[in-house]
């Protein structure tokens, strides 16, 4: 006599190493470009941060006319 039975993807994960842990391979594995995005974007924000007391010094039509004003 044969017995059929239902197979089905939480058996298969659970055949992997557990449904959590692959839950949360794969999870990681999604996530993981988004949080080496993010890591680059913090560096980068620090690599380029500028002291000035300048507050124009980065529109340069502002900042013209602001050391013509202390020209003068």
């Amino acid at each position: 006599m044969h017995e059929r039975t239902i197979y089905g993807i939480l058996d298969v994960f659970g055949d992997f190493g557990g449904v959590a842990e692959v839950v949360t391979g794969v999870a990681a594995y999604l996530l993981s470009s988004i949080s080496a995005h993010n890591f680059s974007l913090k560096i980068i924000a620090k690599l380029f941060f500028a002291k000035t007391k300048d507050p124009y010094l980065f529109s340069q039509k502002k900042s013209l006319k602001a050391k013509k004003k202390e020209k003068q």
